[in-house]
């Protein structure tokens, strides 16, 4: 990705489940606080997140991260759950913690061999596991909001996109395109939807990620042109 965009990136986000729109927000405070910048911010983003506390304040998203008081002081301060937090504490004193290396990216070759109704239902079922309520959406998008002004304050350029996938599935979406919206006439952010850009499954590894072939083609073809 680096070669081709002929920029430096990093992933502060959490894969894996672990990408909630708090965590996010809490990362990139964390990223800032450690005198860090950059000039473009790429948000993918989805539409479950904003349906569930389990993607935010109950995520585990801390287990991987060494312990650090203002990391600590920002979880406690967006109330992330108690059971996290004794976790994220819990977790260093383990083998596991010890034999802890950085995470790479490695490559992926794996090829999705077809597309699968049931595999989709299931899949949505994992990520949609809470019913729309209008204030838990608002409360999250707030903190979206948060992140919007956080990096404008640090003059980052934040893109949202709403990545490639199969799932063909548009629950929620719709509100959060509302909010992209209004973020755009308020802030002059940009958003884009890419959700249905590419179909051809042998660029996926299961029906909503994409392998590393996947990856390389969406970087060249959506991300590049954004980003320079």
């Amino acid at each position: 990705v680096d070669s081709t965009l002929h920029k430096s990136a990093i992933d502060i986000g959490k894969g894996g489940g672990g990408g909630g729109i708090v965590s996010n927000l809490i990362m990139l405070k964390y990223f800032y606080a450690q005198g860090n910048s950059t000039d473009n911010i790429v948000y993918f983003i989805d539409a479950w997140p904003f349906f569930s506390r389990k993607w935010n304040e109950d995520n585990y998203f801390l287990t991987n991260e060494p312990i650090r008081y203002q990391l600590f002081k920002l979880s406690l301060h967006y109330r992330i759950s108690r059971d996290v937090l004794l976790n994220y504490l819990k977790s260093k004193y383990t083998i596991d913690w010890l034999e802890q290396k950085p995470e790479t990216r490695e490559i992926n070759n794996d090829v999705l061999k077809d597309v699968s109704k049931e595999a989709i239902q299931k899949r949505l079922a994992s990520l949609y596991i809470e019913p729309y309520d209008e204030q838990v959406f608002n409360h999250y998008a707030m903190q979206l909001e948060e992140v919007v002004k956080l990096a404008q304050v640090h003059h980052s350029k934040i893109t949202f996109i709403f990545p490639a996938t199969l799932l063909d599935d548009n629950r929620g979406k719709e509100k959060v395109v509302k909010l992209l919206s209004d973020f755009k006439a308020k802030y002059g952010v940009d958003f884009y939807d890419y959700s249905n850009a590419i179909q051809d499954p042998k660029l996926y590894y299961d029906h909503d990620h994409l392998n590393t072939k996947g990856v390389l083609y969406f970087t060249e073809k959506y991300l590049k042109p954004i980003v320079h």
